[in-house]
C-alpha cells in the first residue's frame, strides 16, 4: 500500500508520521488478489530417471480478500496513540491431483495477520518521534504426494509392486477409486495445526 504523510496506513512501517494528523479517524481498505498461473515443462522423470505422466496443474485457485483497519486519536495535543490491524504477505496456490509437480506439491498457503498499537509525540513542529508494537501471527500448510512406485522400483527392485504400488497407495486403506476432487474443493478442507507441512501418498 503507498500513501502520504498523513494517511494511518504510514503508522506500520513510519510510527512518527501519526503525529501529523489529528482528531479521531478511522480508515477501512481492502484488496482483491485473484492469482492465475500455468506450468509449461519439459519431460519430468524421477531421481532414478523412470518418467513422470501429469498435467499442467492449471486448476481452480479462490481469490482472496485482504482487508486492513486503522484507528487515531488524541491523548493530548501533542500526543497521539493509534492502532493498524492489516496483512503485510499472503499467498497461496491448489494444483491438481494429478499434475506433474505433485511430488513437490499439490497445495500450500501463507498467511498473516499484523496488529500495532502506535504511540507518535510531537516534540516540537519540526520533531516528531514515534514508537509501534509489531504483533505478528504467520500460518502456513502445504502439501505433496510421495511416489512410492518409484522408491520401491529404485531401492526394492520393484519387490512391493514397482508401478502398481503407486496405484496400491493412492488411497487410504479402506477406501474405493473415484474421480479426483477438483482443486477447490479439495484444498477447501479443514486445516491441519498452523505451521505445519504434511505428504500423501498419491500415484
Amino acid at each position: 500500500m503507498a500513501t502520504g504523510v498523513g494517511g494511518l496506513a504510514t503508522m506500520i512501517y513510519t510510527p512518527a508520521t501519526l503525529a501529523a494528523t489529528s482528531g479521531r479517524l478511522v480508515e477501512v481498505g481492502g484488496a482483491v488478489v485473484a492469482p492465475a498461473g500455468r506450468y509449461r515443462g519439459i519431460e519430468s522423470r524421477t531421481v532414478f530417471g523412470g518418467p513422470i505422466s501429469g498435467g499442467d496443474g492449471s486448476g481452480e485457485n479462490a481469490p482472496g480478500a485482504p482487508g486492513n483497519v486503522y484507528a487515531a486519536g488524541d491523548l493530548s495535543p501533542e500526543v497521539r496513540v493509534g492502532l493498524a490491524v492489516t496483512s503485510l504477505y499472503g499467498l497461496g496456490a491448489c494444483y491438481q491431483e494429478g499434475w506433474a509437480g505433485r511430488y513437490h506439491a499439490l497445495d500450500g498457503g501463507l498467511t498473516s495477520i499484523v496488529a500495532q498499537p502506535t504511540l507518535a509525540w510531537r516534540a516540537t513542529p519540526w520533531l516528531a518521534l514515534g514508537a509501534g508494537a509489531h504483533l505478528q501471527h504467520v500460518s502456513t500448510r502445504t502439501t505433496a504426494a510421495i511416489d512410492v512406485g518409484a522408491i520401491d522400483a529404485g531401492l526394492a527392485g520393484g519387490a512391493f509392486g514397482g508401478a502398481h504400488a503407486r496405484t496400491a497407495a493412492g488411497s487410504p486403506p479402506g477406501s474405493t477409486a473415484s474421480p479426483p476432487a477438483s482443486p477447490l474443493a479439495r484444498c477447501s478442507r479443514p486445516r491441519r495445526a498452523r505451521g505445519s507441512a504434511s505428504a500423501s501418498a498419491r500415484p
